[in-house]
């Protein structure tokens, strides 16, 4: 298994891109001031991302981080858009080996996955308190406009 030697990550929301470096990332893009591949590009010297994972589900973020990929890169497609959405790339840019990969629930076996989890959150890998906040099912609506306004990254509503 290689090291990974540059984590790029693409947001936004200023907040958020500041909390992605302090939690490691070597590397950010405000897809606010210039396209995901120009900075994925500029980030890789001009290489190319050999592994995304698309969280967004927003069906022009996905297309363009089929364009940065690398050759032999991997998309990893975790966000869900609405049915019937439909992506638009330059398909033979599949064709040096490039791939995209539908992921749901992790792709993981629970049994071991989980415990997993929790032992990087024990060990303070996983940092859950800096990117999650809990809310009141009866505050939907503040969760929702925080996690638009980067206020959190990642609202977990309480039943």
């Amino acid at each position: 298994m290689t090291a990974v030697s540059r984590i790029v990550v693409v947001d936004r929301v200023p907040s958020r891109l500041e909390v992605a470096l302090e939690l490691g990332a070597t590397d950010v893009v405000d897809s606010r001031s210039r396209t995901i591949t120009d900075g994925v590009h500029a980030a890789t010297g001009g290489r190319g991302a050999d592994h995304v994972v698309e969280t967004t589900g927003v069906v022009p973020v996905f297309d363009e981080l089929v364009n940065a990929l690398a050759v032999g890169g991997c998309c990893a497609v975790v966000g869900a858009p609405r049915t019937g959405s439909r992506g638009s790339f330059d398909v033979p840019k599949l064709l040096p080996g490039r791939t995209i990969r539908g992921v749901t629930l992790g792709d993981s076996e629970p049994e071991t996955f989980l415990p997993f989890l929790v032992d990087a959150y024990r060990r303070g890998a996983l940092p859950l308190d800096r990117i999650q906040r809990r809310y009141p099912f009866e505050q939907i609506t503040e969760a929702a406009r925080d996690a638009a306004d980067g206020t959190t990254i990642k609202p977990v509503l309480v039943f």
